[in-house]
């Protein structure tokens, strides 16, 4: 049965790491979830059905089956989404933080994050 929606995955134990903000989200919202202390883990646990979902940065998903050999597929539901990483110094003015945030913006309306996450491998 294909995941639609995050409910859908209520049922299934998901694999997640020790850490993971996005693990300890689905914990608090009762979801049945497995913590390892890494993500090449997961992966393993997932490929010998010992999880039957991976609650995985698409990005980093790739590269761990990229390394380890194993292929599990194509996301099936991606739930969550974020800048990973973007730092900014605690005195910034705010007129470049919503510049950098607008900017943003544009490169997913324009089509150009598409076409990245494409050039990656990603969906």
């Amino acid at each position: 049965e294909p995941l639609i929606t995050l409910d859908d995955a209520k049922s299934y134990t998901i694999g997640s790491f020790l850490g993971s903000g996005v693990g300890e989200y689905l914990t608090n919202y009762g979801y049945q979830v497995e913590l390892a202390n890494t993500d090449s883990l997961n992966l393993r646990k997932l490929y010998r059905g010992r999880i039957q979902l991976w609650a995985a940065d698409v990005v980093t998903a790739k590269s761990i089956m990229d390394k380890e050999g194993i292929n599990v597929g194509e996301p099936e539901l991606v739930f969550f989404t974020s800048i990973r990483a973007m730092a900014c110094h605690l005195q910034m003015d705010d007129t470049y933080h919503r510049a950098l945030s607008d900017a943003l913006l544009v490169l997913y309306q324009s089509g150009y994050m598409t076409e990245l996450n494409a050039k990656y491998g990603l969906k």
